[in-house]
């Protein structure tokens, strides 16, 4: 048994090695250095009997001990030594790089934001995406004197389908154009649900059916433009508004009996067309107050085609795939039956 502690001893521990009776060593709080012998005694020791030895091996328990006082044990520890130190250099370049690539992960996401809000602002009038033009008319105006005109201030309204503006034209003409919401937005622009608005294209079904009819009270449809983000409906201007906004708006001016009776008359003829004089059948599916306009002399016009249905098999109770229509305007047996018949429409304009 063999205790050295504080005695201010020097050097390595390679002596120690030959000593084979050696049950009990302290040897704390010397100024020792380099490696621990490999040999039971060593691997045995506690701690404590190793404290105060600043220039002992301190890279851990197995990497710390030498075969012998050789070269041998030396370089074992020092390839471990070195694998140790490769290992750290490895894991901090993970990390390193694992950070990198979360940077870059969201300055990629941050450009991509930025881009899309930089489309949806230039759409109005970028060069690289070319506007497409069919007008149903004899128009005096271009493309180009229509977007101006779409900014907050002409805002008229906003519905299901889309925001409308009143656009004033260079020659003194004043015309709406209907900007629809993009695709994936219909169903849930403002207060439209699936079942209130329908799964469907505006777009196409008003150009399908307007584009194709005349009548003196469906409203004119002057024509079409769009581009890969946008899709704009044109159509007259209507001084007067809708028959909702006249029935509910005007106060203390209300309408005089007779001048509803025309209107309805009116809109009971286009209705009247739309059903027995196209062919195919037209079922507008959303006739209401608010899809009535009014025009100069109170003469009524039916508008808003975007839930409107060709019925081209000769069978007006067809089925149909959703309910389309507003809440408080869609008839009973539509609702239950899913059927698709003029009597529908009817419903919803004598409601």
């Amino acid at each position: 048994m063999l205790y050295l502690s504080h005695n201010e001893l020097e050097g390595n521990l390679s002596p120690f090695t030959g000593l084979d009776n050696l049950a009990s060593l302290n040897i704390s709080y010397n100024n020792f250095t380099g490696y621990l012998p490999d040999n039971k005694l060593f691997r045995q020791l506690p701690a404590a009997d190793l404290a105060g030895n600043q220039g002992l091996c301190s890279f851990g328990h197995d990497l710390c001990f030498i075969s012998g006082v050789g070269g041998t044990g030396i370089a074992k520890n020092e390839n471990g030594i070195r694998r140790s130190g490769m290992l750290k250099v490895a894991l901090a370049l993970l990390i390193t790089m694992t950070i990198v690539m979360v940077i870059m992960g969201m300055l990629a996401v941050i450009q991509a934001r930025r881009t899309i809000r930089g489309d949806d602002d230039s759409e109005m009038g970028s060069e690289s995406w070319s506007w497409q033009f069919t007008p149903f008319q004899k128009l005096n105006f271009s493309v180009e004197q229509v977007l101006r005109c779409l900014v907050d201030t002409n805002v008229i309204g906003k519905g299901c389908s889309g925001v409308v503006y009143r656009a004033d034209m260079d020659n003194g003409e004043s015309i709406v154009v209907k900007k629809l919401w993009p695709a994936t937005m219909e169903a849930a622009a403002n207060s439209c649900n699936d079942e209130e608005c329908g799964v469907r294209d505006s777009f196409s079904a008003e150009v399908k059916t307007l584009g194709s009819i005349r009548h003196k009270n469906i409203v004119r449809f002057l024509g079409c433009c769009w581009n890969r983000n946008t899709r704009l409906l044109m159509y007259d201007y209507m001084p007067n508004g809708s028959l909702g906004s006249l029935l509910h708006e005007r106060n203390g001016n209300p309408l005089e009996w007779e001048l509803r009776y025309q209107i309805l008359l009116g809109a009971a003829q286009g209705l009247a067309y739309l059903h027995h004089d196209c062919v195919p059948p037209i079922v507008h599916r959303d006739i209401k107050a608010h899809n009535i306009l009014i025009g100069l002399e109170f003469e009524p016009y039916i508008a808003d085609f975007g839930l409107a249905k060709l019925v081209d098999d000769g069978d007006f109770a067809r089925s149909s795939n959703t309910v389309a229509g507003s809440y408080g305007y869609i008839a009973p047996e539509y609702r239950y039956m899913m059927k698709i018949t003029e009597k529908s429409d009817v419903y919803t304009a004598t409601v």
